[in-house]
């Protein structure tokens, strides 16, 4: 998994970081651009179809500002075969422990993931989500580059920022009001992306994903 490797060994209390609520937490959107090309252009708020608290947050939310610190174009994700040779028969993540269990499953059938910084959580989702099979791998989620980009780094930053894993999709916003996040995402057929955004303060976040056409995924 190229520079995500060489962290510390697997803890149940790594995982159990992972957020597994009825809707992902997590927040994001694009800085304004300039002779952006059209098929880059973001959707309109008018031609999605949906309505209520969702509806409120994409007609008079706050854009949230995010940066893409690591992505691939071309990865797919391996096979359960390959997923079990390589990583769930491995004894860094043999356990009876249902929740450890759930935590492993969880990582293997979602396309978002968010955290609020852990270099050992990070590892560990590069091994459980398959993303560990990249071979175009471009990754500069660190202290350092948060720090330069966002203004986010050291321990405070910890505090103010938070994470996603975005798999099979690219982000195309993201608007919030208060904790609640709406992020607009399109599928793709290869690849992933993870993105560092800002948050308004250190509590935990609650994330609806759409498509353009108003679609809730997971």
């Amino acid at each position: 998994m190229g520079s995500l490797s060489g962290f510390g060994p697997f803890t149940t209390v790594a995982l159990a970081m992972l957020a597994i609520p009825a809707c992902l937490p997590s927040p994001v959107a694009t800085p304004p651009a300039t002779n952006v090309p059209e098929q880059l252009l973001l959707p309109s708020v008018a031609d999605i179809p949906i309505g209520g608290p969702i509806g409120e947050i994409l007609t008079n939310g706050q854009e949230a500002f995010f940066l893409v610190c690591g992505q691939s174009e071309n990865w797919v994700r391996p096979s359960e075969e390959e997923q079990r040779n390589k990583w769930w028969d491995n004894l860094r993540y043999a356990t009876d422990d249902p929740d450890t269990q759930e935590h492993i499953l969880y990582a293997w059938t979602h396309n978002f993931i968010m955290h609020y910084g852990s270099a050992s959580l990070e590892y560990d989702l590069g091994n459980l989500t398959g993303v560990w099979t990249a071979t175009d791998l471009e990754w500069q989620c660190d202290s350092w580059w948060r720090e330069s980009r966002l203004g986010m780094g050291g321990p405070l930053g910890r505090e103010v920022w938070a994470e996603i894993w975005v798999l099979n999709y690219r982000v195309l916003s993201i608007k919030h009001i208060l904790s609640d996040y709406v992020i607009v995402v399109e599928p793709t057929e290869r690849g992933f992306e993870v993105i560092d955004f800002q948050r308004p303060a250190p509590i935990s976040l609650s994330l609806t994903f759409l498509t353009p056409d108003g679609q809730v995924v997971h």
